[in-house]
This record gives structure tokens, C-alpha cells and sequence, in this order.
């Protein structure tokens, strides 16, 4: 049987293939990694876009909800302006995954290391603030700040021409294929 430690290893393994790193972090347990673990795979260009997609999707699954916005380590990441888009969603007109409170403020980031590494995080914080602020709070820019990830949902693009739809970690892994 494998544990959340060898699944952890074939997830650090540059060779895996889409579907490898996909059933093994669909059958991961109990937090026993930190953030650092997926942050690290998205900060090395050696890992492929795939992985690197899988990796920062998991980051915001498994450990955003109820992190304080501001110590994502987002600025950590030093990503190419081309790689992300970051949206405060005001306005909405279709139906948007992550739940939201009146009082919450909703952020989108489109995340793009390549045509294979395409996600798109929606996340409610509370409370709102103006634009700028909960965008300089994600990228650890207002230290002050008192965002709380009050929801998650993230979806993602498989090289296989698959969409998934990730709820945030409960347990055991929360996810739809369409």
C-alpha cells in the first residue's frame, strides 16, 4: 500500500508521466507536506510545465483555505509576467466555482506556464477590500494585511484534452473530471 510519503516522491519524480502525477495526488491523505513542497516544483524551470501546473494547483488546493492571503509566498515564485494573470472579479456573469460571502472580495488567477500548463484559481477572501488591495495581499506586498482564503476551487487543462475541477482539501481529494 502506498503512503502519503511515496506518493510524495513520485510526485518529486521529473519523469512522471500527467496521469502519474494525477492519481497520486488524487490519493494523498492528510497534510504531511508543507506548501514549500509544491511551491519548490513551481519555482524550478527544470520540472516541466505539466508538473508545474499540477504543482501550483495543489499548493492552492491543499493548503490556501483559511491561510492568511498575504503568507501565500506568492512573490516567491518569481514568475514571468506571461505565466499568470491575476482578476478581481467584481461583476460576475456565469457560474463561478469558489463559494463567496457578500463580505468576501473574489480573485481570479489564470496561471499559463504553456499550452499543457494551464489553471485557473478562483479564490474568496475576507474581508473585501479595493482592488489593489487584496492583489498586493496575495503577493505579500501589505504585510498589515488581514485577508483570510475563506474559499477555493481551481481547474486545470490536461495534456489529454481533459478539464478537472479541484474543491479545496478535505479530507481526501475533492475533484471532477469534464
Amino acid at each position: 500500500m502506498k503512503t502519503n510519503e511515496t506518493r510524495l516522491k513520485a510526485i518529486l519524480d521529473r519523469n512522471s508521466t500527467e496521469a502519474t502525477l494525477i492519481a497520486n495526488v488524487q490519493n494523498l491523505d492528510l497534510l504531511s507536506e508543507s506548501g514549500e513542497f509544491w511551491l519548490n516544483i513551481v519555482r524550478d524551470k527544470t520540472y516541466s510545465s505539466m508538473h508545474r501546473r499540477i504543482a501550483i494547483v495543489q499548493y492552492f488546493v491543499r493548503h490556501s483555505y483559511y491561510a492568511k492571503a498575504n503568507e501565500l509566498g506568492l512573490q516567491s515564485l518569481n514568475l514571468l509576467p506571461s505565466e499568470y494573470l491575476i482578476q478581481v472579479l467584481r461583476m460576475e456573469t456565469g457560474a463561478v466555482p469558489a463559494q463567496q460571502d457578500n463580505r468576501d472580495g473574489r480573485v481570479r488567477i489564470y496561471f499559463t506556464f504553456d499550452e499543457v500548463g494551464k489553471a485557473c484559481v478562483y479564490l474568496s477572501m475576507f474581508p473585501d477590500a479595493d482592488d489593489a488591495e487584496l492583489i498586493q495581499s496575495l503577493f505579500g506586498a501589505k504585510t498589515e494585511s488581514s485577508q483570510i482564503i475563506t474559499d477555493v476551487s481551481v481547474g486545470e487543462h490536461l495534456v489529454s484534452g481533459a478539464d478537472i475541477t479541484w474543491n479545496r482539501w478535505q479530507r481526501g481529494q475533492v475533484y471532477k473530471y469534464h
